[in-house]
């Protein structure tokens, strides 16, 4: 039988031919046409009557069904309906085309709390095998990991231009498909780094201060959504004072000062504010401030 198809109870078998036509429609271009092996129709007594029970599976429907005999007559008493054909067998081998209708549904994707274009819709038929679009979302913090059918998934059921078959049977359905997202320093994935900048420049006027000393190592593996303590100052600059920490070398209004009890992602949103290219480093760098003693 056609793909999709399965023979509930037949008297006889019989040589057939299959026609499929798009989405529901009489009409439209044929998605393919196939013909099944010939059954010899003299193993068949002359004059039996014939029933055969067809069930679609589903997103399949039969629309209709015809018959011909080799001399091209239509057999005896043919007749369709709710998936039933009966006819009276000739003495003639005969054929019955089936027109199928197979349902057509739509993939659209969800950036589930991330940002940027959406990648191309996708309309495709039951049974059909397409290619997913591949990502253009982004997600400050995050790292993409492919697409679920659940926008709480954690786990991922197609990886990024995964092939998809039938993902749903019914006709003019929509399947949304959401990001499933990681969190940057979690589960093995790199994290950010803050790197410390002793800053040589004096921020009421912009002279370069030549003495400054000391090196801080830099604090790796952190989590977007981490709450942390940046590292107290090490550097030292004669005739200055020291105050730590900020997101940009210059003063910059509203620039806030870092230090203790840090929310990771509230400093990227700022250092990103300022210029620092976080999520393509996965770096935020912090500087020194420094401000000429007084006597």
């Amino acid at each position: 039988l056609p793909q999709g198809f399965s023979l509930i109870s037949a008297i006889s078998r019989i040589a057939y031919t299959q026609t499929y036509s798009e989405g529901g429609t009489s009409g439209g271009d044929a998605v393919w046409a196939e013909a099944e092996g010939a059954f010899n129709a003299t193993s068949l007594r002359d004059k039996a009557a014939v029933e055969l029970n067809i069930t679609p599976n589903a997103g399949y429907t039969i629309t209709g069904a015809t018959s011909s005999s080799l001399s091209g007559t239509a057999l005896s008493g043919f007749a369709y309906a709710d998936n039933q054909i009966t006819f009276v067998m000739g003495h003639e081998a005969a054929t019955i085309t089936l027109s199928i209708s197979i349902a057509r549904y739509t993939i659209v994707f969800n950036s589930n709390g991330g940002y940027g274009s959406t990648p191309s819709s996708i309309t495709c038929l039951v049974g059909q095998t397409v290619t997913l679009s591949l990502n253009t979302f982004a997600r400050t913090g995050y790292v993409f990991l492919g697409w679920a059918r659940d926008a709480a998934a954690t786990a991922v059921e197609f990886g990024d231009g995964a092939e998809v078959t039938s993902l749903s049977t019914t006709n003019g359905a929509t399947v949304t498909l959401y990001a499933v997202w990681g969190e940057k320093g979690t589960d093995g994935r790199e994290g950010y780094t803050i790197e410390y900048n002793s800053n040589n420049i004096d921020i009421n006027n912009n002279n370069l201060i030549s003495a400054v000393s000391g090196t801080m190592s830099n604090q790796t593996g952190l989590k977007y959504t981490q709450v942390f303590d940046l590292a107290d100052n090490a550097f030292s600059a004669a005739g200055y004072t020291a105050s730590c920490w900020f997101v940009s070398s210059e003063v910059r209004s509203g620039g806030k000062t870092w230090l203790k009890n840090v929310a990771l992602k509230d400093m990227i949103a700022e250092a990103m504010s300022a210029g620092q290219d976080v999520e393509d480093t996965n770096k935020i760098i912090v500087y020194v401030h420094w401000t000429a003693d007084t006597y």
